[in-house]
């Protein structure tokens, strides 16, 4: 069957044409498919869907409901989903309520849901290797890289502190990982977070670099109401959740480009660029780390 005349069936809509690969126009506006190979890293996305939409807050991008009622239907090998395609930008200015919520039921649904399913989790970058292949970068670049590793290796060393601490009395969530700005929209007001197909992230990496790019429009204001707010979702945020963030965002992950690079088939005005890119998310981090340290400093004196 025609795919188009097969989701008209699916899902009663009287019109509908292929806008690209996978945008429907129809006469209930745009639509965007998603084709799934896993069924149980499906069942997780409709679930963390349905759990992380509270309107009118926060909206996500669930699946759109066939005439019978399903959130899916079979196409040859494959399930597909529909999803309305929100197109208008969201800003992030004055919203740390709202992203706290959104983080606070993604933290909740990650410690609570099914945890049979694959899963990801980052891998920290290679500091010692790193260390060895100094000498192969121009001279110029030597001192500031070691001075880098050596204060990596220095975060590093914190972060798996705290991590161990904490991980005698809880466990780390399982995330959807979070890309790019450009994931929230905003339809009638409320943020509409698009989702990914991806298998879960265990544990803050990809939210606490996400977190890292918002700081030029969250101050440090800004960053205590998405805590705040992730606080009044889950309320056990701040005994050790919000420790495994502070961890994640101590990981210097802004040395893993540099760490992967051949520099000596590298020109020197690429190195260039790439140690600036390296300075300023050195300076992403550690205004979060402070941010998040002083928050919990706060709590705690409030006790």
């Amino acid at each position: 069957m025609d795919l188009v005349k097969d989701l008209q069936k699916q899902y009663g809509w009287q019109h509908a044409k292929m806008i690209d690969d996978d945008i429907i126009e129809t006469d209930y506006g745009l639509k965007r498919m998603r084709h799934w190979d896993d069924q149980s890293l499906l069942n997780w996305h409709i679930n963390w869907r349905d759990h992380c939409s509270r309107a009118p807050i926060v909206l996500t991008d669930r699946m759109i409901r066939t005439k019978e009622k399903d959130a899916y239907f079979t196409l040859e090998s494959t399930w597909v989903t529909v999803h309305d395609e929100v197109t208008k930008p969201f800003s992030y200015i004055e919203n740390g309520q709202v992203l706290g919520t959104l983080i606070g039921l993604m933290i909740d649904y990650g410690l609570k849901a099914e945890t049979e399913i694959n899963r990801t989790k980052r891998e920290v970058p290679d500091l010692f290797t790193l260390e060895k292949k100094i000498w192969r970068f121009p001279e110029s670049f030597q001192p500031t890289l070691r001075n880098m590793v050596h204060e990596g290796k220095r975060r590093l060393k914190k972060a798996k502190a705290i991590e161990n601490k904490h991980l005698e009395e809880a466990q780390l969530p399982l995330l959807d990982p979070l890309y790019h700005a450009g994931q929230a929209r905003s339809v009638h007001g409320m943020l509409h977070w698009n989702g990914s197909t991806e298998y879960p992230e265990e544990g803050y990496a990809s939210l606490s670099q996400w977190l890292k790019k918002q700081t030029t429009e969250l101050d440090s204001e800004g960053l205590a109401s998405v805590l705040n707010q992730i606080t009044e979702v889950y309320r056990a945020f701040p005994d050790h959740q919000a420790h495994f963030l502070l961890a994640e965002c101590l990981i210097p992950y802004e040395l893993e480009a540099i760490s992967q690079i051949d520099p000596r088939v590298v020109s020197e005005e690429t190195l260039q660029s790439m140690f600036l890119q390296c300075k300023l998310d050195w300076d992403e981090s550690k205004h979060i780390v402070e941010g998040i340290a002083d928050w919990l400093d706060r709590r705690n004196q409030s006790k």
